[in-house]
């Protein structure tokens, strides 16, 4: 009687593994100068590919493009046949800087991640 093939369940495993974790957070920082387009950019992006997103914001001005560039990537994603909800998930006021999570999914009929 010949033994058993070997079986490929490690690598089995180790996929399942990778889909449970959760997704990552992509850490931006916006200063007074930051280019709200640029911001809006990189969270429509992070989002599209699945991860959330935590912003720091330091300062009034940078709160106020920290706004805009939410909106911005918003609209970004309308623009090219996708949609994304944005939830501000938690406000840490801290000092002279704002901390903001971002959370939010991309729908698309394109590919996921396809600007």
């Amino acid at each position: 009687m010949t033994p058993p093939a070997p079986s490929n369940g490690g690598a089995q495993h180790k996929n399942q593994l990778n889909e449970a974790r959760p997704p990552l957070f992509f850490h931006v920082r916006v200063a007074s100068a930051s280019d709200p387009e640029k911001v809006a950019g990189s969270i429509a992006k992070a989002l599209a590919e699945g991860h959330g997103v935590e912003v720091r914001a330091t300062g009034e001005a940078a709160l106020a493009r920290l706004l805009l560039a939410l909106g911005l990537a918003q609209a970004f994603t309308r623009k090219n046949g996708g949609a994304a909800l944005l939830e501000v998930d938690e406000v840490d006021l801290d000092g002279g800087s704002v901390r903001v999570s971002v959370s939010g999914r991309w729908h698309s009929k394109k590919q996921k991640g396809d600007f």
